[in-house]
């Protein structure tokens, strides 16, 4: 059975921000994740793309849920009274970087997921036991705010935390 992606926003079936569209053409951009991501068949892409709008959802946000029986997180009433996003013509959209945080999301689980240690960029090149323990990352450390990572999706969410999200985000 096709997995179907409804990216309707404030929709009661929605499972996605992002649509397949746009996450070809964002992944495009990001060469070390391209050709993974169009390896995919679109029902594999359909699958990773709703597995990262959980992910994102799992937050603490700021405000509440702009319809009552939207299925995801956004958009949002702000504490302020104001909608999180709405386009030039006042069109009522997810933000841009919440759809980016979700795709950030699906490149961060497919790495953490991956059933391969080729696939695993926090693996050591060298580990050393002489009286202390020594940890090498080499090259394939990466950085706590590179894409695909979770500190990179709660930077792109920073402005729609919590308090208690941000605390988080430091830890």
């Amino acid at each position: 059975m096709a997995l179907s992606l409804d990216t309707t926003v404030a929709g009661s079936a929605a499972n996605s921000y992002a649509s397949l569209e746009e996450a070809a053409t964002y992944f495009e951009a990001v060469p070390s994740f391209a050709a993974a991501w169009a390896e995919l068949s679109e029902d594999q892409q359909a699958a990773w793309l709703i597995e990262a709008a959980r992910a994102v959802d799992r937050h603490d946000f700021l405000g509440q849920r702009y319809e009552q029986d939207q299925a995801l997180a956004f958009p949002r009433w702000l504490p302020d009274g104001s909608v999180a996003a709405t386009d030039a013509e006042g069109v009522l959209i997810v933000p841009a970087a919440v759809r980016a945080a979700q795709l950030e999301a699906v490149r961060w689980l497919k790495r953490e997921m991956a059933d391969d240690d080729s696939a695993d960029d926090r693996a050591a090149e060298e580990v050393s036991l002489a009286g202390a323990v020594a940890v090498d990352f080499g090259q394939n450390r990466p950085s706590t705010l590179a894409g695909g990572t979770g500190p990179a999706v709660r930077a792109l969410l920073r402005d729609y935390l919590t308090g208690l999200s941000r605390r988080l985000r430091r830890a």
